[in-house]
């Protein structure tokens, strides 16, 4: 029989392993821009979101999550600002 703790465990683990994956892809894909131009791709990204209805205050919640611990205490203050903009924004 399995045990659910190590089932658990498991699932924690490949949770993990797909964060750091997905963490690395999206540093890759934004490693040389400026810091306007990752401002300007959220943005976007949250506008179309919202536009075509697919905009979820979870999921945003969850990229602050990912990348936080990637980042410096002004930049968390930044990206703190930026999200309260787009929780705001139309």
């Amino acid at each position: 029989m399995v045990s659910l703790k190590k089932f658990s465990a498991e699932k924690k683990e490949q949770k993990g392993q797909a964060d750091s994956e997905m963490m690395d892809q999206v540093m890759d894909k934004y490693r040389n821009k400026s810091e306007e131009e990752l401002i300007e791709s959220l943005m976007e990204a949250a506008r179309n979101a919202k536009k075509d209805g697919s905009f979820d205050e979870q999921s945003l919640s969850s990229f602050v999550s990912l990348v936080s611990p990637h980042l410096s205490d002004s930049q968390k203050d930044k990206l703190s600002n930026l999200i309260s903009v787009i929780k705001l924004e139309d």
